[in-house]
């Protein structure tokens, strides 16, 4: 369980957390690798990955399979969209697919 403050901002497309969360994640995708090139996760475009479950306050959102790439990468490889927030003390929940899809 991973708890801090999280601001939902609609300028940020991915959900930015922590990166023990982020590479638990990560590591349940095979395949799946840190590409700077790319500035991020990536992972190949046929593996399985897993439901992701986000909890903010009493209510817990979960990113089903379909809805976690923010798109193409590089040639079989899709560009994941949950990523690290590197040296940020809080977690940002963004504006895209991965997130906000989930509350309509």
């Amino acid at each position: 369980m991973f708890s801090r403050l999280s601001p939902i901002d609609s300028g940020t497309t991915l959900a930015l957390l922590s990166d023990s969360f982020v590479s638990a994640i990560y590591d349940a995708i095979p395949g799946s690798k840190m590409d700077s090139s790319q500035g991020g996760f990536v992972y190949p475009e046929d593996a399985t990955v897993p439901d992701v479950e986000i909890a903010v306050g009493e209510k817990t959102f979960k990113i089903n399979a379909a809805d976690f790439s923010l798109g193409p990468a590089s040639p079989g490889m899709l560009f994941g969209g949950i990523q690290t927030r590197g040296d940020l003390p809080f977690d940002i929940l963004g504006d895209g697919e991965s997130f906000t899809k989930l509350q309509h």
